[in-house]
């Protein structure tokens, strides 16, 4: 098999199983306005005392939610936006 198809095949096979896994553990719940509600001062707390590492995350996850067209990518901008400031 061609070096280059197994890569490409690899690729497919890697974002389809990043698909399941978000359908099959539920992570949708996670991206909802009612739970970013929820969850604020939480949120605000942990911001403060670890503000480089919750930024990493956050654009980590945002990239690959909006990269996989995942639902909740609109949510995600929403929220960064009210979480972190313009």
């Amino acid at each position: 098999m061609d070096k280059k198809l197994l890569q490409r095949l690899l690729i497919v096979f890697a974002i389809i199983a990043l698909v399941v896994l978000f359908k099959v553990l539920g992570l949708g719940q996670y991206l909802t306005l009612d739970y970013l509600k929820a969850s604020q001062d939480k949120f605000a707390q942990l911001y403060t005392n670890h503000r480089f590492a919750v930024i990493a995350v956050y654009m980590a996850v945002y990239i690959i939610v909006t990269a996989l067209s995942l639902p909740g990518a609109a949510v995600m901008t929403l929220a960064g936006g009210a979480m972190f400031g313009f």
